[in-house]
């Protein structure tokens, strides 16, 4: 009991006050990408936030590409990726990921964001928007790669 103590005192005594805060109010959100593209052509994304870069994820058809990671309150931490398709032709960059999407869009209660990436466009599951998914962006067409 006295080791044990001693041990959470030492550790409470050394962090700063901020660090004790942030430890108590952090939350484990996620980003889902989900390929639901045709044609069987690889889609490439690259993603990053302002202090994390994720590098290039190649995906086929219904790949999954997601990833956790923590915000505490008061945090505001943006993912944006850049999405290729047919060699360049089409790409985008987007948004995946802020408090304001998590707030209008994204299922709060999971802490989750979770994207479609169709031929037409990009959709976001949604808790309002008249349905399941939610159309949030166009392709950019690319006329010369």
């Amino acid at each position: 009991m006295g080791i044990k103590f001693l041990f959470i005192f030492l550790v409470f005594s050394i962090l700063p006050s901020e660090a004790r805060v942030i430890a108590v109010d952090r939350y484990v959100y996620s980003v889902h990408i989900i390929d639901n593209l045709p044609y069987n052509v690889p889609l490439v994304i690259h993603c990053k936030s302002s202090d994390r870069d994720r590098g290039n994820e190649t995906l086929k058809f219904s790949d999954d590409y997601n990833w956790e990671f923590f915000m505490g309150d008061g945090q505001r931490v943006s993912y944006s990726c850049h999405f290729w398709w047919l060699k360049g032709r089409k790409q985008k960059e987007l948004v995946v990921f802020d408090v304001d999407l998590i707030k209008n869009y994204c299922v709060e209660s999971s802490h989750a964001c979770g994207w479609v990436v169709k031929e037409d466009g990009f959709y976001l599951y949604s808790k309002r928007g008249g349905g399941p998914f939610y159309k949030m962006a166009d392709w950019d067409i690319k006329e010369s790669v």
